[in-house]
């Protein structure tokens, strides 16, 4: 008999925002390895026995800055939240030990909660093997300014995961399995993901899965430390009732709540949301996001008048950067070269919907290539005015500036239709 989870979840309302920039591991490089999640690649190493594995190539490099960058066949991203405690009761849908509610005690204490995410490029299972053990190994994630002899401590009840479609979170969760302890409700701090699934590790479970250093930690998760003999992920999707086939799940997000080591905040430079000691268009990226999700995180009030909105946006560009909007190839000019490079990109109304960035053409941060974008940057009169010194920020469109933009327009047009024939 199935039975659908529920959970309670007492949380502030304060945690509907996802703040990335207080966390210390903002800024930092770590690297990804995996084995059958889809590819082999780099160094993984078996949750279970510890024992590594080397896949004949090196890890690969990322950025701990909330932009997702390509791995192994993979788009992994990472987000941050400051948890302050809340108190949690999920129900377990078969029971254990005559349980059917069970109370997750370590939310109640304050950390932080870090999750990666991984969507599949080709969008198909995010495992090579349906069927096989799938892990990867994060190494390297440094709590920046963190005091001497201090580690991070992770809380055994503080793991959660969820599948997506596409990006899009699964909601509906059940569960058959009692004995691997799994407990489904709201996310904890996102509610635009309708249901996860909490792990409740032991202390052993815990340290297979985490390997503190001083300052830092580095991380696997595998299916075999959940189910050593059948802990693949389409076995844990069939256990929430998914087929991870026929639904088309093909993206798979791990959190977990962890206590970082002490250390000093980070000062961060105004714009440079990442922490990369730049401001650029990766800190543009970052700032549409936020408009886009209504972030209210102070980092964004970037002209200080206690309210987030575009001209936050505009002091990003023009006085932070230095630079106009149409600038996609970062020169700190907008001139011919910047068309070369969003419409090689080839994004102009592709009809594929949020797909495009500052370098790819989306100037005013919908997510969209379009006409907006050329009306946005003829409007602030920055077209073949060379460096950004002497220009006024808001002048009236130019004849020329009006009439170019006509020209390009149809010319994307044109180019566009050519390549659907």
């Amino acid at each position: 008999m199935r039975v659908i989870v529920t959970l309670s979840l007492v949380v502030l309302a304060a945690h509907c925002q996802i703040v990335l920039a207080q966390s210390r591991l903002t800024g930092d490089t770590y690297t990804f390895s995996s084995a059958n999640f889809p590819t082999n690649i780099g160094q993984t190493v078996d949750p279970v026995s510890g024992e590594e594995t080397d896949h004949g190539s090196d890890a690969v490099e990322l950025r701990f800055d909330g932009i997702a960058e390509v791995a192994g066949g993979m788009l992994v991203n990472e987000r941050t939240f400051e948890w302050d405690g809340g108190e949690i009761i999920g129900e377990q849908a078969s029971g254990v030990d005559g349980e059917f509610e069970a109370y997750l005690a370590d939310w109640e204490l304050p950390g932080e909660v870090v999750e990666f995410s991984f969507e599949t490029l080709d969008g198909n299972w995010i495992a090579g093997n349906p069927a096989g053990q799938s892990t990867f190994t994060l190494k390297g994630l440094d709590w920046a300014n963190s005091d001497a002899f201090q580690f991070p401590l992770f809380y055994q009840t503080g793991f959660y995961f969820y599948w997506t479609v596409n990006g899009t979170p699964v909601s509906s969760y059940e569960t058959q399995q009692p004995d691997i302890g799994l407990l489904v409700g709201p996310h904890p701090f996102d509610e635009t993901v309708p249901a996860v699934t909490y792990i409740a590790y032991s202390a052993g479970q815990v340290d297979e899965i985490t390997d503190p250093y001083e300052g830092g930690v580095d991380f696997t998760f595998g299916t075999s430390q959940l189910d050593e003999e059948n802990g693949s992920y389409a076995l844990l999707a069939q256990v929430m009732s998914l087929d991870p086939l026929g639904s088309g799940a093909n993206g798979f997000h791990v959190g977990m709540l962890v206590d970082p080591p002490p250390g000093d905040p980070i000062e961060l430079t105004p714009g440079d949301f990442n922490a990369d000691g730049l401001i650029n268009v990766a800190d543009f990226d970052i700032m549409a996001n936020a408009l886009a999700t209504g972030s209210q995180d102070a980092q964004f009030d970037l002209n200080s008048d206690s309210s987030i909105n575009t001209a936050d946006r505009d002091t990003l560009v023009t006085e932070l950067a230095n630079t106009f909007y149409g600038d996609s190839n970062f020169d700190l000019e907008f001139n011919s070269g910047d068309f070369v490079a969003v419409f090689t990109a080839g994004q102009y109304e592709d009809g594929v919907p949020g797909n495009s960035t500052w370098a790819t053409g989306d100037w005013n941060g919908d997510g969209e290539f379009d006409s907006g974008d050329f009306v946005l940057a003829f409007t602030q009169g920055g077209y073949e005015q060379g460096p950004r010194t002497g220009v006024a920020s808001v002048p009236e469109p130019s004849c020329g500036c009006l009439a170019a933009l006509g020209l390009l327009t149809s010319f994307a047009l044109i180019r566009r239709r050519g390549t659907t024939r």
